[in-house]
């Protein structure tokens, strides 16, 4: 149901000159209510394909490594394929929700997500990114 295909995209902030550089994530780490732990998958990886079908509730967590952060860098988050119900968290910050219409209710579609990231959201080392899908 959900296919997550992430792409960090960094430009160069030289006048007129826009070189993406992107960096792509191929494998994350799922984790489904009642089972144990999180369990390492590729990406894109289909929700819920491999469970029988059934929707059900889901994390990904996605890890990335930096050597540095150029401060006068743009940042972008581009998910192909996103449920329309979930919370994106970056370095354990709230950076995206989308869920329940005004009445409550759910549509489930699958969307594609491009948000920019101010650099100050990303460090040095290690930065994860987990995505909440309902």
């Amino acid at each position: 149901m959900v296919r997550v295909v992430l792409l960090l995209l960094a430009w160069l902030a030289l006048p007129g000159v826009c070189a993406a550089q992107p960096l792509e994530l191929h494998e994350a780490e799922l984790q489904r209510p009642g089972q144990p732990g999180w369990q390492r998958v590729a990406l894109p990886h289909t929700w819920p394909a491999d469970s029988g079908g059934a929707l059900q509730d889901a994390s990904y967590r996605l890890r990335l490594r930096l050597d540095a952060v150029p401060p006068d860098t743009l940042w972008g988050l581009r998910i192909d394929r996103l449920s329309s119900v979930h919370r994106l968290y970056l370095n354990g910050r709230l950076i995206h929700e989308h869920g329940e219409d005004g009445d409550g209710s759910v549509r489930l579609r699958l969307l594609p997500l491009y948000l920019p990231l101010a650099p100050a959201l990303l460090r040095a080392g290690d930065n994860e990114l987990l995505a909440e899908l309902r």
